[in-house]
């Protein structure tokens, strides 16, 4: 018997990185893409059913020119792709745990649809069911999986242990439905965080940090630099958190900030 040729879900990386659409004849196009790009056209139809496969659905609507209405960053980066070499994942946007999961999705078990549908949907805060997305997925069990047993139970990441915990669920899995939940709001929403790579920032920083030792060690001596490298990390930490609130773009802090330090106690000793 031939098997079915099941959508491309795509593996969740366990770096939490959101799997955005690459134009490629050979690629499929990843399940939570399919999905904002289905939510979109079924808002444009007004609530007709869709013709054909979510995939074709796709294809040609973004054959026809007028762009997915999505962020750009729900494409493939062409540094992305090329940082794949080294296996790197420079700018591929990240899943953003610091929203907590009822933001994003409510989960319904399938013995508790099947036993009283009615009561368990009543249960739900959604009234209007015109617009939601319904993903239909695996989870809670050792075998729950795809291409092997427990393929989709994941392990959580700190944001959602730290949810878990606060709603009383001790350390539950993560199944991959819930991620491709996250993945399709970010898509909708346009809710996506660009990760700058820390090599680049530490470059940076180091650069920075050598300019002033070169031409302000005789101005910058003594304790005063380690109070100088304190304001500076402050800083830093300061403005990479109003970039990320306004921007979506995440800076390292760690490494940049390290560089800071050593290059403050280096220049603190010349006194």
């Amino acid at each position: 018997m031939k098997r079915c040729k099941r959508p491309y879900a795509g593996p969740v990386s366990s770096f939490w990185h959101i799997r955005p659409r690459r134009e490629s004849p050979r690629r499929r196009t990843p399940f939570s893409y399919q999905l904002a790009i289905a939510h979109r056209l079924q808002q444009q139809q007004e609530g007709r059913p869709l013709a054909g496969s979510r995939e074709a659905q796709v294809q040609e609507f973004l054959q026809e020119g007028e762009g997915s209405g999505l962020s750009p960053w729900a494409e493939l980066h062409p540094v992305t792709l090329w940082s794949y070499r080294w296996r790197q994942r420079w700018l591929q946007p990240l899943l953003d745990f610091s929203l907590p999961p009822q933001v994003i999705y409510e989960r319904v078990l399938a013995w508790q649809l099947l036993e009283s549908p009615e009561a368990t949907l009543a249960e739900l805060r959604r009234e209007d069911w015109s617009d939601a997305i319904v993903i239909i997925a695996a989870g809670g069990y050792y075998e729950a999986g795809i291409d092997r047993d427990g393929g989709d139970n994941l392990s959580p990441p700190p944001a959602i242990r730290y949810w878990q915990r606060r709603q009383g669920q001790g350390r539950a899995a993560f199944m991959g439905g819930e991620a491709h939940a996250y993945m399709t709001h970010h898509f909708l929403t346009n809710h996506l965080v660009i990760p700058i790579p820390d090599s680049w920032l530490l470059l940076g920083t180091v650069l920075a940090c050598k300019v002033l030792v070169v031409y302000g060690r005789e101005r910058w001596r003594g304790q005063g630099c380690w109070w100088a490298g304190l304001g500076a990390i402050a800083v830093y930490g300061g403005i990479s958190l109003q970039v990320y609130i306004s921007a979506g773009l995440l800076l390292p802090w760690l490494f940049p900030a390290l560089a800071i330090a050593l290059y403050s106690w280096d220049m603190g000793r010349s006194e």
